[in-house]
């Protein structure tokens, strides 16, 4: 018997929707555009 794939994954599907997921997650706690990033230097009195 002869297997041909139309187009080989790396990962299974599950793996796949895993790795989404984390990105999406990274993505939603990233500031957003235009926000500052938080300063470790004390204000000047």
């Amino acid at each position: 018997m002869r297997v041909i794939l139309a187009q080989p994954r790396g990962f299974c599907a599950s793996v796949v929707r895993a790795t989404d997921t984390v990105e999406h997650a990274h993505a939603l706690s990233r500031p957003r555009t235009g926000a500052s990033p938080p300063s470790n230097k004390e204000p000047r009195p």
